[in-house]
């Protein structure tokens, strides 16, 4: 099996995550690991944008091999903080099924 390498997207978080998906695919990697900050994918994020990343993943043949979400922290919050972070995690669960 061949060793495939990945790059994290947040050295690119400056850009947009269209162009930091363009910037991984032409230096030659072939994943990515799609942080949750604010261009990327924050918990925010619409469905028509994870579409966008989805095709364009497609189409530049790179996988995203994880999501670095920030979800968490449950052990210092209250009971309200904790299901808004299950309510995160739910969607980014959602979000992964489709990159």
């Amino acid at each position: 099996m061949a060793i495939r390498i990945g790059i994290c997207s947040k050295i690119l978080q400056d850009f947009d995550i269209a162009e930091a998906i363009e910037i991984a695919a032409e230096i030659g990697y072939e994943g990515i690991e799609i942080f949750g900050v604010p261009k990327h994918l924050p918990e925010d994020v619409d469905d028509e944008k994870v579409e966008a990343v989805a095709r364009q993943l497609d189409r530049f043949g790179m996988e995203c091999v994880t999501l670095c979400t920030y979800v968490g922290g449950f052990a210092q919050k209250g009971d309200v903080e904790c299901e808004a972070e299950v309510a995160k995690f739910r969607r980014y669960m959602d979000i992964a099924e489709r990159l």
